[in-house]
């Protein structure tokens, strides 16, 4: 299990979570899913960047946020696997009104549908304890230099020594390269037809390191 403190890491503070959406809305402006969700707002950032910093502020509540030295490049997300649902309650303490209110009834109606698909292939997939891999986006300016390695390997190195298993989930079929090489594998491979919207889900497993 994650303490909190991971050398090599830097927790996100409540006070960047603003930059860390943007740089999330910048990493993600081209993925499937957010097209999906935001079709109707024509590509606006700042709305866009509410599905982030609802997010983020999830994740800093329930579970881990991990980003980079100033100037700030990328970030990911873990969450231990039974607080990976963002039930009604867990949402409004981490500000689901005020979501809907930025993005309007029609996206959070896509947001909720579309998260409840990836719960249900989630809890399916994996019904036992792990640590699920919500969130990593690098800000374009930085990607395939290395960034988003550095946020995730040491979380791994981690969970490995632990035997603990990870879980992730992407839309963008470029990832799957970037995931196999750190040692995660396909579980599932499907098309959302009525959202234009793949959903690749992937799983590392733990191995325990014995002490000989």
């Amino acid at each position: 299990m994650i303490s909190g403190k991971i050398p090599g890491l830097i927790p996100l503070r409540r006070d960047q979570i603003s930059v860390a959406a943007d740089i999330l809305t910048s990493a993600f402006k081209n993925d499937p899913k957010i097209a999906y969700l935001f079709s109707q707002k024509g590509g606006d950032h700042a709305i866009q960047s509410e599905l982030f910093r609802f997010e983020l502020t999830y994740t800093l509540r329930y579970g881990w946020v991990y980003t980079t030295p100033d100037p700030m490049r990328g970030v990911a997300l873990w969450l231990p696997s039974e607080k990976s649902e963002i039930t009604t309650f867990r949402g409004l303490l981490s500000g689901g009104i005020r979501l809907q209110r930025k993005i309007g009834k029609e996206a959070m109606n896509r947001v909720l549908e579309f998260s409840h698909h990836i719960d249900q292939k989630h809890m399916t997939e994996m019904p036992y304890f792990h640590l699920y891999l919500f969130v990593l986006g690098v800000h374009p300016d930085h990607q395939n230099h290395g960034v988003a390695g550095r946020l995730i390997r040491p979380v791994l190195d981690h969970l490995e020594k632990s035997g603990i298993d990870c879980f992730l989930t992407t839309q963008n079929e470029e990832n799957i390269g970037f995931y196999e090489h750190f040692g995660f594998e396909i579980l599932s491979r499907e098309y959302l037809k009525s959202m234009q919207v793949p959903v690749i889900t992937m799983k590392k497993t733990g191995i325990i390191m014995l002490l000989r």
